[in-house]
């Protein structure tokens, strides 16, 4: 058996690293995202002389895609006001095919008026993103521990 190509160490790992760089690679055109910004105008701009009817369609989607967009974004500047918070307090650039402009902080960003009414006010989102922040702040961990074994 210690003949075997496979016994020896050095090929295990060379192995081993391959397989691992294989699957980043993987992984990496998993993960790869569409650049929505880029890609929604730019379908829209040519829908409108072929379809008017799904450009307005695509418009209207896309509308309500910023919409979900900013509310997400607000979502994780309060995730970055909370004591403890120690991420980037910034949003990261994606490397690939176009430079993006970076949207303004989402502060700056315009709130959709149809969400006005619907659901939880901000005041009480961030209120409850507090409380839960404090519960497992509160819990007694080294009792949670101590069931898990």
């Amino acid at each position: 058996m210690q003949s075997k190509r496979w016994a020896n160490p050095s090929y295990r790992y060379a192995s081993t690293q391959f397989i691992e760089q294989h699957r980043a690679n993987e992984e990496i055109r998993r993960l790869n995202v569409e650049d929505d910004g880029i890609d929604y105008p730019q379908a829209i701009a040519r829908l409108q002389s072929d379809n008017s009817p799904l450009a307005v369609e695509l418009q209207r989607h896309w509308m309500h895609l910023q919409s979900v967009n900013t509310h997400h974004l607000w979502c994780i500047e309060w995730i970055m006001e909370l004591p403890g918070y120690n991420g980037p307090m910034r949003p990261s650039t994606r490397k690939g095919r176009t430079e993006v402009v970076s949207l303004p902080p989402p502060h700056q960003l315009p709130q959709d008026q149809d969400d006005i009414g619907e659901g939880d006010t901000d005041e009480e989102a961030f209120r409850q993103l507090e409380d839960v922040h404090t519960y497992f702040e509160e819990l007694d961990h080294h009792r949670v521990d101590l069931e898990l074994v």
